[in-house]
């Protein structure tokens, strides 16, 4: 996907992430998507925060099925990011 189908897609969805292994977690509507290299990063709002960083790699797949699971391991502790979209335009 190029980032005109991405921003398509994602603009004015509600995201939550989860990542298991650091603790972090966010909610909020997208407003402002840019291009991270091989991830997007999305925002509430331009310029504040650090935002939500999505892989372009599970994009369709986060898309298609309304959420993501990324599971792994470090130093045999597993853990576990989760993407989860709601309140979308998709069909």
């Amino acid at each position: 996907m190029n980032m005109k189908e991405i921003r398509a897609q994602l603009m004015g969805c509600k995201i939550t992430y989860n990542d298991g292994f650091s603790g972090s977690h966010d909610c909020f509507i997208i407003h402002h998507i840019v291009n991270a290299g091989n991830s997007v990063r999305c925002f509430v709002t331009k310029g504040k925060g650090w935002g939500i960083l999505i892989p372009k790699s599970i994009i369709p797949k986060l898309l298609a099925n309304k959420g993501y699971i990324e599971k792994g391991e470090i130093d045999q502790c597993s853990y576990e990011k989760r993407w989860t979209l709601a309140n979308s335009s998709i069909s």
